[in-house]
């Protein structure tokens, strides 16, 4: 579920559900991989989308009626909004853990997300918050819809850290269809950014601009998430980048990689964005980033 660039070292898994029987289904958020080609293309994988999230359904009634809610609270109100907010201030303050306690706070995290029946994704499924709020409850039965493929994501305004401290915040502020669908969102936003930055790489065979892209959405992510990658993740990938720059004569331009980190801190923080940052979003909508970045190089 995520921007993941790491040596074969990394084995993690931020979410698997396995459900015995007839139905099953696997979400692998992370994997590790070792050669900066290999990285770059497994880190524009996505596992997690709107019509990925497969949770099993107990019925096609079920389906229809949901699918029924869902097309009703996005005809209400288009944008919900997310009730309660992430709780950043905390997961930001995990950076003062020892590594081996916050890697426990993640694994229980990646836990409580694994189902391994289908009585344990029906609970899922109809999991409501402990809420009377009208748009409360629209949003968690938007985020089953989304999570089944039958609505879009709840959550089109949030940073990819606001998104993942949803994902990973199992205290019961959200329903698991809520985390699920917060997982889905940072995956549609991962793909968007990654996989043309990946395909031009691999045309190209500069690597450069997607290493110093994965270094920097790794100082970027929430402290939480880096419990993904290995202990030494930021060492690896700056030899990863030193290799690529020797190859190429050289590191990638300046204003491109200025840019670069413009686009990464604006799908990380957009709150509190800078006025840059704001105009970066809006283009977003019309162009790839990956298309910007191949502009400034083609200029200079």
């Amino acid at each position: 579920m995520s921007i993941q660039i790491a040596s074969k070292t990394n084995t993690d898994s931020t979410a698997s559900i396995n459900v015995t029987g007839d139905k099953k289904v696997s979400s692998n958020l992370a994997a590790g991989q070792s050669t900066s080609e290999t990285v770059a293309t497994q880190a524009a994988k996505v596992t997690l989308s709107s019509q990925g999230l497969e949770l099993a359904k107990s019925d096609t009634s079920e389906e229809v009626e949901l699918s029924k809610l869902a097309e009703g609270a996005i005809t209400k109100q288009k944008s919900v909004g997310v009730l309660p907010p992430p709780d950043m201030a905390a997961f930001e303050a995990d950076a003062a853990l020892p590594r081996g306690e916050l890697y426990a706070k993640y694994e229980k995290a990646v836990a409580s997300l694994t189902f391994h029946n289908q009585a344990e994704l029906d609970r899922a499924n109809a999991e409501v918050p402990k809420s009377d709020d009208p748009a409360r409850l629209a949003q968690a039965k938007q985020a089953t819809a989304y999570v089944i493929g039958k609505a879009p994501s709840p959550f089109p305004a949030l940073s990819r850290n606001e998104l993942a401290a949803i994902y990973y915040d199992y205290s019961g502020r959200y329903t698991s269809n809520e985390r699920l669908a917060a997982a889905g969102q940072m995956n549609e936003m991962d793909k968007k950014f990654w996989d043309p930055l990946s395909v031009r790489a691999a045309q190209t065979e500069d690597w450069r601009a997607v290493l110093e892209a994965g270094l920097a959405a790794y100082d970027a992510a929430l402290p939480i998430e880096k419990m993904k990658s290995p202990a030494n993740y930021k060492q690896l990938m700056q030899q990863e980048i030193a290799y690529a720059n020797n190859k190429k004569k050289g590191p990638i331009d300046e204003k491109q990689k200025e840019t670069l980190l413009e686009m990464l801190n604006a799908l990380y923080h957009k709150h509190g964005r800078t006025e840059n940052e704001r105009k970066v979003l809006g283009t977003d909508h019309t162009k790839n980033w990956s298309d910007k970045l191949a502009e400034l190089a083609n200029t200079q």
